[in-house]
C-alpha cells in the first residue's frame, strides 16, 4: 500500500521549472553552463520581446498583447522580436527556453520531420546543442 500511496503523491508533485539563458557557448542554467540538454519539447508558444541597451523594455507572453496592454499588431515596433518559448521536459524538470528566429526554424524543421513520420514532436526525445554564432548562439535539435 505504501508504494501505491507514494505513486499517487508523485503524480501530484509539481515539477521543477528552470529558465534557460542561451549563450554562444551553451545553455546557462542557474549560473552553470551546459553544452547540451536532452528531453522532449511538450509545449511551445509565441512570445515577443523588445530590448533597449540590453534591457527588456517591453514583452508579450502571448505574442498578441504587451504587458502594458498595447496590442502587438498595432505597435509593430521595429526592434520587437518574436520568439518561440519552448518547454523541454526531462524527468521532473521543465526547462523553459526562448528561441530566436533561427533556433525556432530549427525546431520547426524537427517538428516537420516528426509529422512526416506520422508522429508528434512531443513524442521525440531530443538533444539540444548550441552553434556558436559569435555574439549569439543558435540552438540545434537532434532526435536521440
Amino acid at each position: 500500500m505504501r508504494q501505491r500511496g507514494q505513486c499517487f503523491r508523485e503524480a501530484f508533485r509539481k515539477p521543477t521549472i528552470l529558465l534557460v539563458k542561451l549563450s554562444p557557448k551553451g545553455f546557462l542554467i542557474e549560473d552553470e553552463l551546459h553544452p547540451e540538454l536532452t528531453g522532449r519539447v511538450v509545449k511551445t508558444r509565441l512570445v515577443r520581446k523588445r530590448f533597449e541597451d540590453r534591457v527588456l523594455v517591453c514583452s508579450s507572453r502571448d505574442g498578441l498583447r504587451a504587458r502594458d496592454g498595447s496590442v502587438c499588431d498595432e505597435c509593430r515596433h521595429p526592434e520587437c522580436q518574436p520568439q518561440l518559448r519552448a518547454h523541454l521536459v526531462q524527468g521532473e524538470v521543465i526547462y523553459i527556453l526562448d528561441l530566436a528566429a533561427s533556433s525556432a526554424r530549427n525546431l520547426f524543421a524537427v517538428e516537420d520531420e516528426a509529422a512526416a513520420n506520422g508522429e508528434q514532436l512531443r513524442d521525440w526525445p531530443l538533444r539540444l546543442s548550441m552553434r556558436n554564432r559569435g555574439h549569439w548562439g543558435e540552438v540545434c535539435f537532434q532526435r536521440v
